[in-house]
């Protein structure tokens, strides 16, 4: 594989902001982290199915091209079907924590699209002909103390969720919302409180299953995370797995959404190809699925053997 392009205008990396520390905690932490788990099929049961990734029409220098391309993850890939599932993946981890994220189309020697940069976590502003990669001001004396990165506008690739699952802002309003509302965090909460030996009277199982049928009309548009292992206070095991399969189905539609935002590329960078994914459940079949499910037509174990990947 080529080395990462050194013509980047961007800044991949703000020490201020990537200390290590998550932008969420609790349950909010929960739901960023299980969007991108087994979003496309893992290593093993792709061996056993007939999930294929393929490039149309077939091109062997532009398959190779592409995988340098979408190296966006942590290790290099040496397949396309690698690189797409690791590129979905790492997108799908960006949509969790912040609801979108940006790359810069980094070019090579010659000009030409040659790697996918993802720009450091910060603020982004779009002008009518660029846009500005803001440097928050810790970070400034590192960068001859600019206050920005102007980019063009055609080296920006803007993804964010898809309109059916919230916007940027609404996602991270619902993450610290789930935070707030985490059971837990409310228990301990409470427990350290200057009035926790004093208090009588207060119901901590109660409080929990409020604060859990919160965060069940917060997660309206994604059902439930796969971190609950089990249905929630008094619901049945009937409205878990339904939950369960709702998920799947949100997950379905990054995974698709991801795949049509990379071929709209495909086809703004004039390639003359496009990625096919087949093989995997897509978002109509878990719905349908789950409508049949709720007609009686599926159990329980059927209707999660039909959307499992």
């Amino acid at each position: 594989m080529s080395a990462l392009p050194t013509n980047r205008r961007s800044i991949g990396f703000f020490p201020s902001r990537d200390d290590g520390a998550m932008p969420v905690t609790g349950d909010g932490w929960f739901l960023a982290r299980d969007i991108p788990l087994g979003i496309m099929s893992l290593g093993y049961s792709r061996r056993e199915s007939s999930f294929r990734i393929d490039l149309q029409p077939p091109d062997e220098q532009r398959t190779e091209w592409l995988t340098n391309f979408l190296h966006v993850g942590q290790f290099d890939r040496h397949s396309l079907e690698d690189a797409v599932v690791d590129f979905v993946e790492t997108t799908a981890n960006y949509f969790g924590y912040f609801g979108e994220v940006y790359f810069e189309i980094a070019a090579d020697a010659d000009g030409q699209p040659a790697r996918l940069a993802a720009l450091a976590r910060g603020r982004v502003v779009l002008t009518p002909t660029k846009y500005l990669q803001v440097i928050p001001k810790p970070d400034r004396q590192y960068h001859d103390g600019r206050r920005y990165i102007a980019i063009p506008r055609a080296d920006i690739w803007h993804l964010r969720l898809p309109d059916d699952l919230g916007s940027p802002h609404s996602h991270r309003r619902l993450l610290h919302r789930l935070t707030s509302s985490s059971p837990l965090a409310a228990s301990m909460a409470m427990l350290q409180s200057p009035n926790a030996k004093t208090t009588t009277g207060y119901d901590f199982v109660a409080h929990r299953d409020a604060s859990e049928r919160v965060q069940e009309r917060a997660m309206r548009r994604w059902g439930s995370f796969f971190s609950r292992q089990s249905p929630v206070g008094a619901s049945t095991e009937y409205f878990y797995i339904a939950r369960r399969l709702a998920f799947h189905a949100a997950q379905a539609r990054v995974r698709e959404h991801v795949i049509a935002e990379l071929n709209a590329l495909l086809t703004r960078l004039a390639t003359g190809h496009a990625v096919v994914v087949t093989g995997i459940p897509t978002a109509r079949e878990i719905d349908d699925t789950l409508r049949r499910m709720h007609a009686g037509e599926f159990g329980f174990k059927e209707a999660l053997d039909r959307t499992s990947i």
